[in-house]
């Protein structure tokens, strides 16, 4: 098992390759996939409920292409070995159909020895934040951050209070669903003017729900991002929160392109081969929408403790790209002892 410890142009090329068009060529079920397990190791515990801080997945191959599977079963995934399973089986959920996107999608760049990121213009990203603290913000503004984003909850409200009517830069709060509206609205009205400022957005403060989170907006003066209902949300909301390992990203176009939303692409919190995944498709669609991007969510190796492959991704807001074909890290990659899936 490999330990993944993670520290902290022109139009891209585009490689036309879907799943679809996978099954279509292919019995997936027939073909051979290889994989090596892998940890990643918090810096810190990632919130105030849990101590733990080892985090399994799996990196994949599958003919050319390589991808990444780190599920989270606190958002609903399955355990990794069942994630396997149906990403062998072709895509029978939401993160093993993606996981599949984005094999496909590198197989078929290396195959024609085409870098995914070849003439991309950098996009910026937030930091994300583990430690609510001035101290922590004010570490990130010193690598270049201009926006950080950080984990809330309940037991954290105090905490945030005293982190927004500090921070020298806008402050992204996500809740994941955590907090009540009434919890919400009562701690919002407990800010200071300089504290209520500094808030960006908020994330998924609460479980959406479309006529509530209208009624949030109005009563607090914020902009609400949603991520975790994104695949059901009608309205109530300002921005969408993209992430490629679990999302159709071409699902959200047309809530870009038809109803104005702004929208930021973040990572998994997975393997550096997921990051860069990610960063493609947030170089993509902040090309094709330029007007409704945000900064993004893509430095989120800097969570964990460092290991080569991370430390190519670099320490600043914009995450650096690797040479080689597809989405990169073809030496490291060649390097590892793939073994064959067998469940």
């Amino acid at each position: 098992m490999i330990r993944v410890t993670v520290d902290s142009r022109a139009a891209s090329p585009r490689v036309n390759a879907s799943s679809s068009d996978f099954r279509n060529s292919s019995d997936v079920r027939k073909d051979t996939w290889y994989w090596v397990p892998y940890t990643l190791t918090t810096r810190l515990p990632l919130n105030a409920r849990t101590r733990r801080r080892d985090y399994e997945g799996a990196l994949v191959r599958h003919h050319e292409g390589f991808g990444c599977v780190h599920p989270w079963p606190e958002l609903g995934d399955l355990s990794l070995k069942e994630e396997m399973e149906a990403l062998v089986a072709g895509g029978m959920t939401r993160l093993s159909a993606a996981t599949l996107e984005a094999v496909v999608l590198d197989g078929t760049a290396r195959k024609r020895k085409v870098s995914l990121f070849e003439h991309c213009l950098p996009v910026k990203s937030h930091a994300t934040l583990l430690d609510v603290s001035r101290k922590a913000v004010e570490a990130a503004v010193e690598q270049g951050f201009e926006a950080v984003k950080v984990k809330g909850s309940f037991d954290r409200l105090k905490e945030l209070a005293e982190l927004l009517e500090s921070s020298p830069v806008p402050v992204r709060v996500d809740f994941n669903e955590s907090l009540c509206a009434e919890t919400f609205v009562e701690w919002c009205d407990g800010l200071s003017e300089r504290a209520w400022a500094q808030v960006e957005f908020i994330e998924d403060p609460c479980p959406y729900e479309a006529i509530i989170w209208e009624r949030l907006r109005t009563a607090t003066g914020w902009a609400l991002a949603v991520d975790r209902a994104s695949a059901e949300a009608t309205s109530g909301f300002d921005i969408v929160v993209v992430k490629p390992a679990v999302d159709a990203w071409d699902r959200m176009e047309p809530m870009i392109e038809d109803d104005g939303v702004r929208f930021l692409v973040t990572s998994y919190m997975d393997h550096p081969l997921g990051q860069l995944h990610a960063a493609f498709q947030a170089e993509r669609l902040t090309q094709q929408y330029p007007d409704w991007a945000l900064s993004h969510g893509l430095c989120t190796h800097l969570l964990f403790e460092s290991c080569p492959l991370s430390d190519q991704l670099g320490s600043g807001p914009f995450l650096q790209y690797p040479d080689g074909a597809g989405l990169g890290l073809s030496e490291a990659l060649e390097s590892l002892e793939w073994r064959t899936w067998n469940p």
